[in-house]
């Protein structure tokens, strides 16, 4: 079964329509954690647990969204 092909300007001209700054996509290849883990090590996620407890699946996407190919990413600004 082929998968369909998704036309990324319709995805963000839906994202942008819906109040997002910024849209973006990126494939789902694990990263190597190295800077997830300096920062963990510095301390910086303070009483955040949760964020060392799911090291894995941060650095590795699949293991939350398995057959996952690509992912689109969001962001918008706050004051």
């Amino acid at each position: 079964m082929q998968t369909p092909k998704i036309d990324f300007a319709a995805v963000q001209q839906a994202f942008l329509a819906a109040g997002f700054d910024l849209v973006g996509v990126t494939d789902c290849t694990p990263l190597t954690g190295a800077r997830l883990a300096r920062w963990l090590a510095r301390g910086y996620a303070a009483d955040m647990e949760w964020i060392a407890r799911s090291f894995r699946s941060r650095v590795d996407p699949r293991r939350l969204l398995p057959g996952c190919r690509s992912i689109v990413v969001a962001a918008a600004a706050y004051e």
